[in-house]
């Protein structure tokens, strides 16, 4: 809290990173937002010329901006802020674009003009990402199939922080996220042997869907192509079970490593199940399990 510079550089700087096309669409959204708040600064000012209404609208603008040195919000607090205030913002655009006075064909002119663009860059600001922003109806079903079979208290694992789960059953399984939904070109390789250790105890489902993929992809989370080495690599191990594979994602069960069985003999002392080698009820060495 209060560390302007974090939260500038988690809304910012570090979303400015990974694949081009990703970043063509982060640097329309901020150019986008600068336009907008330096067109409310200048309606504000024109607004004030003409004797209009305009200090509410203001303030109302720039109220959400307060927000800004209290924490980054996980890098979402600057949109936050442009969306809090943008409907105030847009009433003192409106002062600049309305036509009035003696150059009302210019103002309306540039009012349709800015209208196309808007209309031309929203495509690229509302659905450039799209591929990782929206889920399709096989990654809904995988996720619903993932609900349908595992049992309750199951460890359900997601590769890539972009899956369509938790809508149902939130508090019925315990799930993990093996790479978080941000830019990390060194993020820690993806190992069969890391998600069997996490399986060992109970066993495992592993959830991979195509917006996990694009989400890494575009975000610039590992090494290109690291989550489909990993997935092909760990499905031929012999604990990996694929329950389903469609082009909308791979549904995996690893099975919980074998466990060793043990019997309580005398004094409390734990040995391998076998037949003892000795008589006696001391403790005594007994012969390996067969």
């Amino acid at each position: 809290m209060g560390n302007l510079s974090q939260t500038t550089a988690a809304s910012v700087s570090h979303r400015v990173v990974g694949d081009p096309g990703h970043r063509v669409v982060i640097d329309a959204r901020l150019v986008e937002t600068a336009l907008v708040w330096v067109a409310a600064v200048a309606g504000a000012f024109t607004l004030r010329r003409r004797r209009r209404p305009w200090l509410a609208a203001a303030v109302c603008t720039a109220a959400p901006m307060l927000l800004l040195p209290m924490q980054p919000y996980g890098g979402e607090l600057l949109l936050r802020v442009y969306l809090y205030g943008l409907p105030f913002a847009a009433g003192l655009v409106a002062g600049v674009l309305v036509p009035a006075g003696p150059h009302r064909l210019a103002r309306t002119v540039a009012a349709a003009l800015v209208g196309l663009l808007l209309a031309g860059t929203t495509v690229i600001t509302r659905y450039g990402n799209d591929a990782l922003e929206t889920f399709t109806p096989g990654q809904l079903a995988l996720a619903r199939q993932l609900d349908a079979i595992a049992p309750p208290g199951a460890l359900v694992i997601e590769a890539v922080h972009d899956t369509p789960w938790r809508f149902e059953q939130y508090a019925t399984f315990r799930y993990r996220t093996l790479l978080p939904a941000h830019a990390t070109p060194d993020a820690p390789m993806l190992t069969c042997a890391h998600v069997e250790h996490l399986a060992e105890r109970t066993g495992a489902f592993l959830l991979v869907t195509q917006s996990q993929l694009q989400e890494a992809k575009l975000l610039g989370i590992g090494p290109p192509g690291a989550v489909q080495v990993f997935l092909a690599t760990c499905q031929a191990r012999p604990r990996w079970t694929t329950i389903e594979a469609t082009a909308a994602g791979t549904l995996v069960h690893i099975n919980a490593a074998l466990p060793r069985l043990y019997a309580r003999r005398p004094h409390h002392v734990l040995l391998p199940i076998g037949r003892p080698s000795c008589q006696v009820t001391t403790v005594c060495h007994p012969t390996p399990a067969r």
